[in-house]
């Protein structure tokens, strides 16, 4: 189930940036197409990179809480402050990326934030729709 979900969000991911680098093509003209393309591409790998990190973490927690182990749980406990301090500084570049960026193109922001949203969202969708639940 796992690499099942892992592979539609590897999919989702890939199909969004290829619709935003598509819109890019089509909506803005060639003076801001290249800060289009380089503040989306921006933003929405910093994004990626915060969901994976977000899944580790996920995980890591999941690992720590199950194992009864006193010596695993302190390796777990470790993993998952490297998994979660890996998610907040994906944060926090994204805010320093969002607040040094003069005047990007709107349409940018709102496709490469959107990632965090979306991905997660149409990725979820197809799983369940294929993967229906008895």
């Amino acid at each position: 189930m796992i690499k099942r979900v892992s592979k539609s969000f590897g999919a989702t991911s890939l199909i969004w940036v290829a619709f935003g680098c598509l819109l890019a093509l089509r909506i803005e003209d060639s003076s801001t197409r290249f800060q289009y393309l380089k503040s989306f591409g921006l933003l929405s790998t910093l994004c990626l990179m915060n969901l994976f990190f977000l899944g580790k973490t996920v995980a890591s927690l999941l690992e720590f809480v199950s194992d009864t182990d006193i010596k695993a749980r302190q390796e777990k406990l470790v993993s998952l402050a490297v998994w979660g301090s890996l998610k907040f500084l994906t944060l926090g570049a994204i805010v320093v990326i969002l607040t040094l960026m003069d005047r990007p193109p709107t349409l940018s922001l709102v496709l490469g934030v959107g990632t965090m949203f979306i991905v997660p969202v149409l990725s979820g969708l197809y799983t369940m729709l294929t993967n229906p639940v008895d």
